[in-house]
């Protein structure tokens, strides 16, 4: 049985519409174009397809989308070979030594005021990336309280020790591959990640804690940094929040994560190989907290604010999109979907 594993491909965030649809791609042999279906239905076929191929025994990545929450693509790492969703808009130039095979399912209809209604819907999604700016703006006010107040030779220090801890003397005689991705996204219902699925079969999971503006992106970057000039391949997983900053590596090849587990996505090591990492109690000054109680709830109260509003400009936009695609897409039935998915399992080489 193999694994299945999913994460965000996309992000809508303080920085506007961000995907790492080229990261994921690269060195592949073949990638499939899907059109002519609505998101739902292109999504429930990816589903099928990951769940059929790792019972067949193949590793497969499903990616998802953050603007509609549904599978944008579908990795088959061992096949060399993508599926992936094609937009209506979009020119899917990924790499150009790679030939890009079209499934047309057929079920587009033409709508005259396309272009006006896609307008319409892209302006709301713009809408709510203006709102995240202004939070993140806000989330900076956040940052600096802590910044002021930490030790950064002890950070450094720290980042040192941790990467002695995972690679040691460990290299690899390659170059490595960095495969850029979100573990978590703002999505129209709020913010979700795949955290669990990503490392559900990693043995060693190191969950960072601390506040913002404490190092935990910087400690990330760190990390990432010694790993590719070891030769490690490493999945490098963005805030879904702030595209710059890090909230995830996964060094497969060592069996080893480390991420953010802060709001939104926190956890408490709850698994056989966790490891709770306090940056705060290392290398921030102690009483910082409690210094600057009150300036802090204020502050986070405006952040909070703001991203309710951001979400709810995404809800709206998801909603828009959503009608429109039962416009100018006919639905498939079930059967219809099961009939696509033995054709497309048959035309990438795995029997039913």
């Amino acid at each position: 049985m193999g694994n299945v594993v999913s994460y965000f491909i996309d992000g809508n965030t303080s920085k506007g519409y961000k995907s790492f649809y080229a990261s994921n791609l690269q060195g592949l042999d073949s990638i499939y174009a899907l059109t002519g279906a609505s998101g739902y239905d292109c999504s429930k076929i990816l589903e099928q397809l990951g769940l059929y191929c790792a019972v067949k025994g193949f590793a497969a990545e499903h990616f998802w989308g953050a603007k509609d929450c549904f599978i944008k693509g579908l990795v088959l790492p061992e096949k060399s070979t993508a599926l992936i969703v094609r937009e209506r808009n979009d020119d899917l130039s990924y790499d150009d030594k790679v030939e890009i095979n079209t499934i047309d399912f057929g079920g587009y209809i033409k709508h005259d005021n396309e272009q006006d209604i896609d307008y319409i819907i892209e302006s709301a999604y713009c809408q709510a990336y203006r709102i995240f700016e202004q939070a993140l703006k806000i989330h900076d006010e956040w940052e600096k309280i802590y910044i002021e107040h930490m030790d950064f030779s002890k950070a450094n220090e720290y980042a040192n020790c941790l990467i002695d801890r995972i690679y040691g003397d460990k290299k690899k005689d390659k170059h490595a591959v960095i495969k850029d991705r979100f573990m978590g996204a703002a999505t129209y219902e709020g913010p979700k990640d795949f955290i669990p699925d990503i490392t559900r079969s990693i043995k060693k999971r190191y969950l960072i804690k601390g506040r913002p503006g404490t190092g935990k992106s910087s400690l990330l970057k760190a990390l990432v940094r010694a790993g590719s000039e070891r030769g490690f391949d490493i999945g490098r997983y963005h805030c879904g929040f702030d595209p710059d900053s890090l909230d995830m590596v996964v060094i497969r090849e060592l069996d080893v994560t480390v991420f953010d587990s802060t709001a939104p996505h926190e956890y408490f090591g709850q698994w056989n190989g966790d490891e709770i990492l306090d940056v705060y109690e290392v290398y921030i000054q102690a009483d910082t907290d409690t210094r600057f109680e009150s300036e802090l709830n204020e502050i986070i109260s405006r952040y909070q604010e703001k991203m309710r509003e951001g979400t709810e400009m995404l809800a709206k936009a998801y909603s828009l999109k959503k009608e429109f695609e039962k416009v100018i897409y006919k639905r498939m039935n079930e059967n219809r979907i099961n009939e696509w998915v033995e054709i497309i399992m048959d035309r990438i080489g795995v029997k039913a």
